[in-house]
């Protein structure tokens, strides 16, 4: 590891960064006075003893003061992280303490916009800890491998979990329901998708790249009346998955076509939305693109 990113991650100790550099030097050199500091740094000397100031008072740099000169000597490394991992702890307890009753009292139904991978799985994980009754999830096999062992966790404590899963997936403690055509689904799609909804209370839905280095598309809210929109369709989709398996293990493949004809329109393959979607990845070597709707007769 270089200076630059030593610097960089002592700046995450709160040291600004000449305060940084200051530091590292003296871990490799010291004592040395703050002239020489200033000579090896090529900084103005009233900068580096107001720096040498701050890490004084931070704990960071103990001072000699010696007949006409003053030596600066750095604090070991271990002293110094073990101190600052202590006060960071501590200061956060405190503020947990504090913050908790400053929290907005009336409810939030906004729509919030996710940036990152972190940010997505964080709320993710975060809702299932929290979740006290239900739990739907639908979600591509990478995503479901990542959230697998709280949803079991969840299962454990008695919270309803259910599953739309994309292959053979085993999960204690919850109901793993095959996805209708979960084969074609993936192929339809080049990203992973990720869908939690949690007491028809909350809920995620992020789209993130196969590569699972980059977020196409995510939001999150606690807004009930959308939760439980979302809830209530999952759940459907869930439910009509396991009655056509049903109906097909025992011969009624024909009944299922019945249906399916009768609500054709709710099965549209590629709607509008669908296209928006995957519109700008080619598709049989040529560029796809969004078709006109075409103009209804007179």
């Amino acid at each position: 590891m270089g200076d630059a990113e030593l610097i960089k991650r002592l700046q995450g100790t709160g040291l600004n960064r000449l305060e940084s550099a200051v530091y590292l030097l003296l871990c490799r050199q010291s004592p040395l006075t703050g002239y020489r500091i200033a000579q090896h740094l090529g900084e103005a000397s009233a900068n580096i003893y107001k720096a040498l100031d701050t890490l004084v008072i931070e704990g960071a740099v103990m001072v000699e003061d010696t007949p006409g000169t003053r030596y600066f000597t750095a604090v070991p490394s271990q002293e110094y992280l073990a101190r600052q991992k202590k006060d960071f702890v501590e200061n956060c307890r405190a503020l947990e303490k504090q913050l908790a009753g400053l929290s907005a009292r009336t409810a939030d139904e906004r729509v919030y916009r996710l940036e990152t991978i972190d940010q997505v799985m964080e709320r993710a994980e975060e809702m299932i800890r929290n979740a006290e009754v239900q739990i739907v999830v639908d979600a591509f096999p990478r995503l479901l491998e990542r959230i697998a062992p709280l949803l079991s966790e969840a299962g454990t404590r008695g919270v309803s979990v259910t599953v739309n899963g994309y292959g053979d997936v085993k999960m204690d403690r919850c109901i793993v329901v095959q996805k209708n055509a979960a084969e074609t689904v993936l192929t339809m799609f080049p990203e992973d998708w990720l869908s939690v909804v949690v007491d028809a209370d909350k809920y995620l839905l992020a789209v993130i790249d196969r590569a699972g280095t980059k977020v196409e598309h995510a939001i999150w809210s606690n807004s009930p009346h959308l939760s439980y929109v979302l809830a209530s369709g999952m759940a459907a989709e869930i439910l009509l998955g396991e009655a056509s398996r049903i109906l097909r293990e025992h011969g009624l493949t024909a009944e299922i076509r019945k249906t399916t004809e009768k609500l054709a329109g709710l099965l549209i393959a590629e709607p509008p939305g669908y296209q928006k979607i995957v519109g700008k990845r080619p598709r049989n070597g040529e560029a796809a693109t969004v078709p006109a709707r075409k103009k209804k007769k007179q």
